[in-house]
């Protein structure tokens, strides 16, 4: 059986889920733009290559008390 972590309502203050909520904004943001206005971003795909990479970057910095300070 599946269980949530210890601090699980904290999840939202740690950098790397507020980046891949981003993420999703970003992707609702694309998707209900007109094709005129995403022709604007010569490589889209970029952006969410980046954001991943800096939610796994997130993920390994120390953020404050919950992470033991």
């Amino acid at each position: 059986m599946m269980k949530l972590i210890d601090d699980w309502t904290r999840l939202f203050k740690r950098w790397s889920a507020q980046i891949i909520a981003l993420g999703v904004v970003a992707q609702t943001v694309w998707a209900t733009m007109p094709s005129e206005a995403r022709m604007l971003f010569p490589a889209p795909e970029y952006i969410g290559i980046g954001l991943g990479i800096a939610a796994l970057i997130a993920m390994i910095i120390k953020q404050g008390k919950s992470d033991g300070e």
